[in-house]
């Protein structure tokens, strides 16, 4: 597989083949890709309530902020580095998984806007 042309002297060279993987100008790499294994970020905000999986070493700690509502709502937040970005920006795609234990799965909801939280005392 050789490097694809975007148009326009832009070319994409993919991290499974090329040692400096990222999206070139004519022979200028102008945005490298950084390591294949990165995985977005949990961050913590100022209105989080809670962490779950504190300490818990075989999870990632969730800074959380849980709501006072019936359906138990719980908002977490994520924070995706370029990469990451810019691979939903081509692909429009972005993949979520849930640990169910094999339990009913509960309603997710991913969004982009933030929800309403009042900010903790």
């Amino acid at each position: 597989m050789m490097m694809k042309s975007l148009g326009c002297n832009f070319w994409f060279a993919s991290r499974k083949v090329f040692l400096f993987p990222g999206l070139y100008f004519g022979t200028k790499r102008i945005i490298p890709f950084p390591k294949q294994n990165q995985t977005p970020e949990l961050i913590e905000f100022p209105e989080q309530t809670v962490v779950i999986a504190k300490d818990q070493p075989e999870y990632r700690p969730l800074p959380a902020y849980q709501h006072s509502d019936p359906e138990g709502t719980i908002t977490f937040c994520w924070k995706l580095n370029f990469r990451h970005r810019l691979k939903i920006l081509f692909t429009g795609k972005l993949w979520h998984s849930v640990l169910t234990f094999n339990g009913p799965l509960q309603p997710q909801l991913l969004l982009t806007d933030k929800p309403e939280m009042p900010k903790k005392n």
